[in-house]
């Protein structure tokens, strides 16, 4: 996790956003080294939107709040920060941290809800590491600006 983390961090340095970080896009070689792929999405920071406000950008199971509304001005590193704590959940509690059973569903669990506790579906989930996750999960309103600074981010208070 932390490599994806030090990844989605130099993008950000460089002022692009991925849109699109879900594990299918961590892709790991056999020397162990983790690459973050597929930045079809991505966008740097203040360029020309790549689709009309309201268009809906994202795999469905791992959106920011502010993806599944549309509101392109929203997006930008914390939704990364936000969609690196979806793929943290799952990878601990085995499923994503919003499950419904139709798209409206699921965007209005995303905006509203709160997920369930990672380790309310796995009790082997240590409470640090549950934490960390639930901490980039948090919904808006979120300073724009509101991403990490490197990996001691999410180990941060607050």
């Amino acid at each position: 996790m932390l490599a994806i983390v030090r990844a989605v961090q130099h993008a950000h340095e460089h002022g692009v956003v991925h849109h699109d970080l879900k594990p299918a896009h961590v892709l790991v070689e056999p020397a162990g080294r983790v690459k973050l792929a597929d930045f079809g999405l991505g966008r740097r920071e203040g360029e020309e939107k790549l689709s009309r406000t309201g268009d809906v950008m994202g795999t469905p199971a791992y959106m920011a709040p502010e993806q599944v509304g549309g509101n392109m001005k929203k997006i930008g590193p914390r939704t990364d920060v936000h969609v690196a704590g979806a793929v943290l959940y799952e990878l601990l509690a085995g499923r994503a941290p919003f499950v419904a059973r139709s798209l409206p569903a699921l965007y209005k669990k995303i905006a509203f809800d709160e997920p369930v506790p990672p380790s309310a579906v796995n009790p082997r989930v240590g409470r640090e590491i549950e934490a960390i996750a639930l901490k980039c999960l948090k919904k808006l309103p979120r300073p724009a600006n509101w991403g990490w600074s490197g990996p001691s981010y999410i180990t941060r208070s607050g």
